[in-house]
């Protein structure tokens, strides 16, 4: 068994030192731009970063899309060169400052609060070290362990209801600055017209408020390609529907909001089968 993880990286933070767990940049053609984040990135940090990890911009690549895809961008590399590595029998994704808490136990061990039911993750101040990889299970013992037993691992659904959030709709627009409800009936629409069979479900899932975040996962690799082989049709034929260059720098992301959405959708089944590992997120503070 060979899982690979990818981390996406936009900008420097602290890499996890094990050689199954890749960096990878995300947004390389488009670094020049500022992000996010509002500022643009030292030479000292964009050195760093050509140094330090895998840039999203060879090969098939959507690299320059990323101030709108996000992390959408890193994913679809993976998916367009995994030729690339060989003999690779999972797939992986992880961000920067969001790490998968492999012992699911120690997770639920922490003080229960509010934000830990509503967004499945707690916020930890650790240094990345063999001491935090011990604590959140980070060790490939464990993770060839949990990926014996089950298909796969997700993250735990987080659950809207103690913020008093009846729905997913609202959680898009009340709460994800800069978008608009046009562009989530858009991609409703699309639904209904080209994949009729998972619009109910789309339906279903927005009604409710239980919400997977974060696009993380660890995949069958066969199971990663049917995903990506679903979602970026679907983005694509979004993406030429939407016009966000009036729109705020957060607004410019929708695409990377909806494609959660769909990532969401698409694998909040898959937790009741209890085929899939499921645990919490640890949210670094400190990066």
């Amino acid at each position: 068994m060979h899982p690979l993880i990818f981390v996406s990286y936009h900008k420097r933070a602290p890499i996890l030192p094990v050689n199954w767990i890749i960096p990878i940049h995300v947004g390389r053609k488009v670094a020049h731009e500022s992000s996010k984040d509002s500022s643009y990135l030292s030479e000292a940090d964009k050195n760093w970063l050509l140094t330090e990890t895998t840039g999203d911009d060879t090969g098939d690549n959507i690299s320059s899309k990323n101030r709108e895809y996000c992390e959408m961008t890193g994913i679809y590399w993976i998916w367009k060169n995994i030729d690339k590595f060989e003999n690779v029998t999972h797939i992986g994704h992880m961000q920067y400052r969001r790490h998968f808490y492999f012992d699911a136990q120690a997770f639920w061990n922490h003080s229960l609060d509010l934000e830990k039911l509503a967004y499945g993750c707690i916020h930890l101040k650790n240094k990345i070290d063999q001491t935090y990889l011990t604590q959140m299970g980070l060790e490939e013992n464990r993770l060839t362990s949990i990926l014996r037993e089950y298909r796969g691992i997700l993250p735990v659904a987080g659950d809207f209801s103690p913020l008093g959030i009846s729905n997913l709709w609202e959680d898009f627009l009340e709460r994800i600055p800069g978008v608009h409800v046009d562009d989530l009936i858009r991609l409703r629409e699309i639904l209904l017209a080209h994949y009729p069979e998972f619009a109910e479900k789309f339906d279903n899932y927005l009604d409710g408020n239980k919400k997977l975040m974060y696009q993380m996962f660890v995949l069958q690799r066969a199971d990663f390609i049917k995903y990506c082989e679903f979602v970026f049709p679907i983005l694509f034929k979004l993406e030429g529907q939407l016009n966000v260059e009036k729109y705020s720098i957060n607004g410019k992301r929708t695409l990377g909001y909806l494609a959660e959405l769909l990532y969401g959708c698409y694998f909040y089944d898959l937790l009741k089968d209890k085929n899939f590992f499921t645990t919490g997120v640890s949210f670094l503070e400190n990066v």
